[in-house]
């Protein structure tokens, strides 16, 4: 059995035996065969993939040299490397080449990740990381192709070592915050890394810490870049610098608030059943910066009633204690034993003067999540599901002094709006920072259709980015959940057309 190693300097072993894949140019060829294992590469492909512009004009001559070599290292007989008048096949068992192995262990841990099963996750982590043997794939080939796809594995590597120390953080594993601090050393500018180190931080309660990162991450990015931290950067360092282990009083109003009747008339309502000594639960829900914190803040800003606003670290600490109010956000990411004490204070309010509020986003779904709100409904609560403020509405909250086009791209998100209408922004510089707050695949999904016609069919940019259209379900309906895709019939379109121009124009 022929097995093949790009990850890291490229090598082969035939029954363990390791393989003479002889000079430069011809590993060069073997690694182009190697990484498009039984599919046929033409002669051409071969050329442009070894020797890019700068190709020789013997340079059939030198590809056809290289192949008759590779077959008698391969063996003649065994049919491995086999010739057509289409070009040349290298047959090879998936599970044989490493990179194959690689990115199937990725998947299992993205798999894990999303049912936040953090122990297969970080198994599924270790071992793809495990197979690499060096710092650089396809080590040791020097050609175009090998150029291109050593730096495509190297992110690739970078994001399941970001991963990993993700699903440390939420396991609260200590290791995760020398680990992050060595990335973060390697990679000063990534921005998710320096969160995801501030995150780890806060868990541990090193608050002071978690600012220090952020506010060296903001000085090299404004030294290096001219720019500020990102969207999601500055939410973590906000949300950080605002947490205590559990403080009392609602925050302050915001400064300008509309629409939203129907869901404070609710939370009011629920207020005064609390003062008359009755409890209740109520489910707030909405993706990001619909408005669900300021909603909660102008609902609980003026009560006398005490309010816990507790963080996901600390509602395993908060005890009942009515008349009160006990608000958990960001439910989304909370750990399985964060999950159940919510839901044990939701029970409990039942009987007491105890306002239990939880407040998460809808995607990217999980069935732990998706349990608890279903229960709230039938169990006497209130389910608020929070979109888009209305044309009137998004206008007037902008001060009607706003270019409508800017009103229509923000899909009425307030906190979309307020980044879209800051002199200090460009719409391109808000639209990526948008972007960036939402899954990979999702990404991934919005920037292959930013190059697709004006209305797409899923299955064509599924054929774009090499994946089966069912893998992009969950990824269409967040995209259309924040409001950048909008359905029409059975295809899909840009709800507005400056944000297919921003990531166009930042592929």
């Amino acid at each position: 059995m022929l097995r093949v190693r790009v990850l890291g300097d490229l090598a082969a072993w035939r029954d363990d035996v390791a393989l003479d894949l002889g000079p430069g140019r011809q590993r060069a060829v073997f690694a182009v065969l190697a990484m498009r294992a039984n599919q046929v590469v033409s002669r051409e492909a071969l050329i442009d993939a070894v020797w890019g512009d700068a190709a020789p004009a013997g340079a059939d001559g030198s590809l056809y040299s290289y192949i008759s070599r590779l077959k008698l290292v391969l063996g003649r007989s065994s049919q491995t490397l086999t010739s057509t008048r289409s070009g040349y096949t290298l047959g090879l068992d998936p599970q044989a080449l490493d990179v194959h192995e690689f990115d199937a262990l990725r998947e299992a841990a993205q798999l894990a990740w999303n049912r936040r099963d953090t122990t297969a996750a970080r198994a599924a982590l270790d071992t793809a990381l495990a197979l690499w043997q060096g710092d650089d794939a396809l080590g040791g080939v020097d050609s175009p192709f090998a150029t291109l796809h050593r730096q495509r594995l190297a992110e690739l590597r970078l994001a399941a070592r970001e991963q990993r120390a993700e699903v440390m953080t939420a396991a609260a594993d200590p290791q995760a915050v020398p680990d992050l601090r060595d990335l973060v050393r390697q990679h000063p500018l990534r921005e998710s890394l320096a969160g995801l180190l501030m995150t780890a931080l806060h868990r541990l309660g090193r608050d002071t810490e978690a600012i220090d990162v952020f506010d060296s991450t903001r000085r090299r990015l404004v030294e290096t870049l001219g720019m500020e931290p990102g969207a999601a950067l500055r939410r973590i360092h906000d949300d950080i610098a605002a947490t205590t282990r559990a403080r009392t009083g609602a925050p302050n109003k915001p400064k300008a608030f509309v629409g939203r009747k129907r869901e404070l008339e609710v939370l009011r309502r629920r207020l005064a059943e609390v003062r008359q000594g009755h409890g209740g639960c109520v489910w707030i829900e909405g993706p990001h910066g619909i408005g669900k914190s300021a909603l909660l803040a102008e609902a609980f800003a003026d009560t006398e009633i005490p309010v816990i606003w507790a963080d996901r670290r600390t509602i395993n600490e908060v005890e009942s204690a009515g008349p009160a109010v006990i608000v958990a956000d960001d439910l989304n990411d909370a750990s399985e034993q964060e999950l159940l004490a919510w839901h044990r204070l939701s029970k409990i309010a039942h009987g007491e003067p105890l306002l239990v509020v939880g407040a998460c986003r809808p995607l990217p779904r999980r069935t732990e999540v998706d349990r608890l709100r279903a229960g709230v409904g039938p169990g006497g609560g209130d389910v608020l599901r929070l979109t888009g403020l209305t044309s009137e509405e998004a206008a007037q909250l902008a001060g009607n002094r706003t270019d409508q086009s800017l009103v229509d791209l923000a899909a009425g998100n307030p906190q979309f709006l307020a980044e879209l209408v800051d002199p200090a922004t460009s719409t391109e510089e808000v639209v990526l920072r948008r972007t960036s707050l939402l899954s990979s695949r999702t990404q991934a999904l919005l920037r292959a259709a930013a190059i697709l016609a004006d209305q797409f069919d899923l299955a064509d940019a599924a054929t774009a980015m090499g994946v089966p259209v069912t893998d992009l379900v969950g990824a269409v309906e967040e995209a259309a959940e924040a409001g950048f895709l909008t359905e029409v019939g059975h295809l899909f379109k840009f709800h507005h057309p400056a944000a297919r121009q921003a990531l166009t124009q930042n592929r």
